[in-house]
């Protein structure tokens, strides 16, 4: 059998099929037929509303249907207002809206499948992600709303890599072309307001006029989130001005915004290119004999997008560091690292060929679920030594650590399979 077979799309849906967890928080079962969409998979809940990936009974379709299964009044009005936004409004900025109903009494709103983005932490990965979503916000300042509940889990992105803004429950119209003033309460002492308290502006939570600005606001804490709070001394300025808990001292607009994020992120692009040239003038003009492959770069967060790769190159990861691999997908490749180096995996195939394990390869692995990791060079596990201590967990739900094993998650289950039927047969037979 050759190993490196690459895995089609079929054979990982159909290994992650068999191993996904069975949702039991969902409040409508999986099945049921919404309007013109059947309920496919649950997908997550809000404070008010669950999501479910659906599809059309009659048009090969596929589309987010949320729901609203609880909540008092207020909450029926938002849900509302997030529907007419989305019927209203056609951006390319926001979801794509295809319908709206009710179930059983329950308002339901349907709209494009999107997928969930990390937030990039290089620094032009950066810029190119926080200009994406101010475009989306200036869209929406122009039709004349405030979002006012912009962070990471409000921006999603297409197939085609492009951020969405979403969640329109939230949104305000700015009243007389300026404002809006801000409903708040206090309980307990404190003050209470819509928005999410981290990325919402001051005046959201004490009954101010809210302006576009707040949205201003919410942009630089994204920002900032993008570095986790430890801004460069490049972008702080810019974090610094769009965060003021005054307003008026704020970017003027969106559009400010986003011309002093495109200008430190051209600023940086040409610093990166200067650098880079600086660099291989240097190696041009040393006289190194170079013995093996260089490791090839390799990203904090890789998505397979459902895809199989194979890198010819090894990949040594850096120390220090957590990466991450999500699927579906296949990712073939050599790789190590430092003991302090951390691979998070999570519903993928991981054809690892390096020749070394731990403690020679130093780097540590944590399995989610959904993961076949298998290390395909070796062709069983050293004795003395054991998974549990670079794997974690090693026993995991809906995981499988093989060496040498075969490169079909299908392989290996019928294999398994076979395996177990031939020791209950010998069971069997060793009772008589």
């Amino acid at each position: 059998m050759d190993r490196r077979r690459k895995l089609g799309d079929a054979d990982i849906d159909a290994f992650l099929a068999a191993h996904s967890p069975v949702e039991s928080s969902a409040t409508i079962p999986v099945g049921t037929t919404v309007g013109k969409w059947r309920l496919a998979a649950f997908l997550g809940r809000g404070g008010t509303s669950e999501v479910y990936r659906a599809v059309h009974v009659a048009l090969p379709l596929a589309a987010a249907v949320k729901i609203l299964v609880r909540g008092n009044p207020s909450a029926k009005v938002r849900f509302d207002r997030e529907t007419q936004f989305l019927f209203e409004n056609r951006d390319p900025s926001f979801p794509r809206y295809l319908g709206a109903g009710e179930y059983e009494g329950r308002p339901f709103v349907a709209v494009e499948l999107l997928e969930p983005v990390e937030l990039p932490h290089r620094d032009k990965d950066v810029g190119k992600y926080i200009l994406a979503v101010a475009d989306g916000v200036i869209a929406l300042h122009r039709k004349g709303f405030i979002h006012r509940d912009l962070k990471p889990q409000n921006v999603m992105r297409r197939k085609n890599g492009d951020p969405v803004i979403i969640d329109f429950g939230l949104v305000k119209e700015i009243s007389g072309g300026t404002s809006s003033r801000s409903s708040a309460s206090i309980i307990d002492g404190k003050p209470v307001g819509v928005g999410t308290p981290r990325y919402s502006a001051p005046e959201q939570f004490s009954g101010g006029a809210v302006t576009p600005a707040a949205d201003v606001h919410a942009l630089g804490v994204l920002l900032d989130a993008c570095f986790e709070g430890f801004a460069p001394r490049c972008w702080a300025g810019i974090v610094r001005r769009a965060t003021s808990s005054i307003p008026d001292q704020r970017y003027v607009s969106v559009s400010e915004f986003a011309r002093a994020v495109k200008a430190r992120h051209r600023a940086g692009r040409i610093a990166a290119f200067a650098l880079a040239v600086a660099i291989v003038a240097l190696a041009a003009a040393a006289v190194w004999q170079w013995r093996e492959l260089r490791p090839a770069e390799f990203p904090l967060v890789m998505d397979l997008g459902g895809k199989n790769h194979v890198m010819d190159k090894p990949i040594v990861l850096q120390g220090g560091r957590t990466y991450s691999v999500t699927g579906p997908g296949t990712l073939d490749v050599d790789i190590s690292g430092p003991t302090n180096a951390l691979l998070t995996l999570r519903n993928c195939v991981i054809l690892n060929r390096t020749k070394y394990l731990y403690p020679a390869n130093g780097l540590k692995y944590r399995l989610e679920k959904g993961v076949y990791l298998n290390f395909a060079e070796i062709a069983d596990e050293p004795t003395g030594m054991h998974c549990r201590e670079f794997i974690e967990p090693y026993d995991g739900a809906f995981n499988a650590v093989v060496f040498g094993g075969p490169d079909s998650p299908q392989e290996y289950l019928r294999l398994r399979s076979e395996e177990m039927r031939r020791s209950a047969e010998k069971l069997r037979h060793s009772e008589y």
